[in-house]
């Protein structure tokens, strides 16, 4: 049995965790079958059961991005600790956390191996009523997760006592990060994804409230690049490959986003390839649209993704929460007519899966009922 997998085991004999019965014994029973060499999968049903099981030794997590096409990446617990470890050489340990993200996604389950790994401990409130003491605890949130925590009252209070709050899985535009400077939230902006274990890169709070963008430098151990335009990563945390359609991953992740490295070496992300619109033969980044459309006042929240179309191949619509009367005419002022939607749906709230990112799947549901 490997090192790591013996350092497993002993740290599930400590007080790791506050949980009521269902996360609790749902963990222990997938922490314990890492911790003997066997294989799991970490399914949403919370069970450790598929038609494909692991092999011995593998930590099959799901992924999806905006394919929204269902497989696993391959981790194992070394993959899972490296990661803890590289976070923890950045921010020291003992890294205690505060979950509220589904533990079957890398954004939850590696809350628990962080705390497991640097003998720390991870507590479970209920997200929409929390209780928990934040004092201490790390939180991990999407963009959107967080723009509704500080919509609702006396919430800011709450977050203002966390060590950290980790901000990651979509861009986060301009106007939530400077409420949530002016609300002297210790934000962490990080970059990372299931294929590495989450997070690579980290901006610290003391540096994002003293004006600082983008997600930050790597953390130890890690390597990140730009080449033609894409982010590319090494680091001990790559998964070895996905189940059950390959290909094999190292000893360099070629991402499909887009980004910069600044002089000081942090990273920008940019954008994704896999979302690019082609409409008129025109390219459309969906999120230079976005932006402008949250710059514009009575806009609550964008969404922008293309339908197809007969015509121009694909068309620019844009799902917009707020007002959409006269967004036609102050877009044109902005950018080129070609980037401009053609359709504006109007929703009550852009649909996010239990991950609290957007539900690729029913986004394409809605783009298809435009054509019908």
């Amino acid at each position: 049995m490997g090192t790591d997998l013996k350092k497993l085991q002993q740290a599930l004999q400590t007080d790791w965790i506050d949980a009521d019965a269902g996360p609790g014994k749902y963990l222990r029973g997938i922490l314990e079958k890492i911790a003997r060499g066997e294989g799991v999968v970490l399914e949403d049903n919370q069970s450790a059961t598929q038609a494909s099981p692991a092999p011995p030794g593998k930590i099959l997590i799901p992924t999806g991005g905006t394919t929204g096409r269902p497989r696993h990446t391959i981790h194992t617990w070394k993959t899972l600790s490296a990661a803890a470890e590289n976070l923890a050489a950045r921010i020291g340990g003992p890294i205690h956390g505060c979950c509220i993200l589904p533990l079957h996604h890398v954004s939850g389950f590696m809350q628990v191996a962080r705390a497991l790994v640097t003998g720390g401990k991870v507590v479970f409130p209920d997200p929409g009523n929390p209780e928990v003491e934040p004092d201490g605890l790390c939180l991990s949130l999407v963009p959107t997760q967080l723009k509704r925590f500080l919509e609702k009252p006396g919430m800011t209070g709450w977050l203002q006592r966390f060590r950290m709050i980790f901000l990651g899985g979509a861009a986060a535009h301009e106007n939530l990060l400077n409420e949530a400077r002016k609300q002297r939230l210790p934000l962490a902006p990080c970059y990372g994804m299931t294929e590495t274990a989450a997070m690579v890169t980290l901006l610290e709070p003391q540096d994002f409230l003293e004006g600082m963008t983008g997600c930050g430098k790597p953390l130890p151990n890690v390597q990140v690049q730009v080449k033609d335009g894409c982010i590319r990563i090494q680091s001990p945390s790559l998964c070895e490959g996905y189940q059950p359609d390959g290909p094999t991953i190292g000893p360099w992740l070629e991402t499909r986003d887009t980004g910069t490295l600044d002089k000081d070496g942090s990273l920008h992300v940019t954008g994704r390839l896999d979302r690019i619109i082609i409409t008129g033969g025109e390219k459309v980044d969906p999120a230079e649209v976005e932006a402008a459309l949250l710059k514009t006042p009575g806009v609550q929240e964008a969404l922008v993704a293309g339908v197809d179309d007969s015509e121009w191949g694909q068309r620019v619509t844009a799902f917009i929460v707020g007002e959409t009367q006269g967004l036609d005419e102050k877009l044109r002022q902005q950018m080129r007519a070609h980037k401009v939607p053609k359709n504006y749906i109007k929703v009550d709230a852009i649909p996010l899966n239990e991950n609290g990112k957007v539900d690729w799947n029913i986004i394409r549901s809605l783009l298809e009922q435009t054509t019908q």
